[in-house]
């Protein structure tokens, strides 16, 4: 939606990020690095999965507005996220593996 109405999504690290976002997107995935638990990271799984689907309506409300701005800045932080999302996947993936 973004892109048709001009506004590029920048791929990889976005240099605007918020400093607080990215220290807490750093603090999840050294919880996540450093569990052993599969509860742990279910429980960040499951964190997850939360955060994204309030990114998504607070998204929707911000395109429906027109504030493409909003949207732009909400999905950016939304690929930290899924990015996080999906290292959960594959650390269950790999305890699954050692056990």
């Amino acid at each position: 939606m973004l892109e048709l109405k001009g506004m590029h999504l920048e791929e990889g690290t976005d240099l605007s990020a918020d400093p607080q976002l990215l220290m807490e997107v750093m603090e999840i995935n050294e919880s996540l690095a450093e569990t052993r638990s599969q509860d742990e990271v279910d429980s960040i799984g499951r964190s997850m999965r939360e955060r994204l689907k309030d990114l998504m309506g607070q998204i929707n409300t911000a395109l429906n507005e027109g504030d493409l701005q909003s949207a732009k800045a909400l999905l950016a932080q939304m690929k930290y996220f899924a990015n996080i999302e999906e290292k959960v996947k594959d650390k269950l993936s790999e305890l699954a593996e050692s056990a």
